[in-house]
């Protein structure tokens, strides 16, 4: 049950869509539509976390990112995130053509910039199995993500359930007294029933609490 809230509650990922979503960021940009690309961005961070994330990929999401802080004029911030491109792909061209000569000069500046890197545990970064990680923004998706978020989830949803199931041992507490005292036909089932919610509650919501303590080591 756990995992199928899990399923249902997590982003979908769809990684057919991140092409056209970044068209859409850096045509957006040439054309000072803001708008557009917000909208771009907002689709490319709902589709970006999928297994077949590459290097040239999560550089074109950096700068995609970069291009959202120059037109809203954070030019540190689109900086940062040239940087972060930078360290995902240090050949990929900038994409910048008839562009502002402020992000050039910021794509200069990130180039300028050498990326400090730290060791860690073996993880997905930017696309690759790496034990290094960037201090920039860098992509953590892929199989060796973490399924933290996702079991968060999952606890958040059987907590839900176990509050569920103790509303309703609540309702048939209120129906068992008022068949308390009458023949066992009409006792038992209310008794019955109101025991079998309640402890289910009670497990629900310890499993739940579990999951969500452990969702934060994964």
């Amino acid at each position: 049950m756990y995992w199928l809230i899990a399923s249902a509650l997590a982003a979908p990922c769809d990684s057919s869509i991140l092409g056209p979503a970044l068209t859409q960021v850096e045509n957006g940009y040439l054309n000072g539509d803001s708008a557009q690309v917000s909208a771009g961005i907002r689709t490319a961070k709902k589709h970006i976390h999928c297994d077949d994330v590459t290097p040239q990929l999560a550089a074109r999401y950096h700068r995609a990112n970069a291009l959202g802080k120059a037109l809203g004029n954070d030019w540190s911030g689109a900086e940062l995130h040239l940087r972060a491109s930078l360290a995902a792909s240090p050949l990929a061209t900038p994409l910048f053509k008839d562009a502002d000569p402020r992000i050039t000069l910021a794509w200069q500046r990130a180039q300028e910039t050498p990326i400090a890197w730290s060791a860690s545990k073996p993880g997905m970064v930017n696309g690759l199995e790496m034990a290094l990680r960037p201090d920039v923004p860098y992509l953590g998706s892929g199989k060796s993500g973490s399924a933290g978020p996702a079991v968060r989830w999952a606890a958040i949803g059987g907590a839900v359930v176990a509050a569920g199931m103790y509303g309703g041992a609540l309702v048939s507490r209120g129906n068992y007294e008022k068949v308390r005292g009458g023949t066992a036909e009409e006792v038992r089932p209310a008794y019955n029933t109101t025991n079998g919610l309640f402890f289910a509650s009670v497990g629900t919501a310890a499993l739940s609490a579990g999951l969500f303590a452990v969702s934060f080591t994964l």
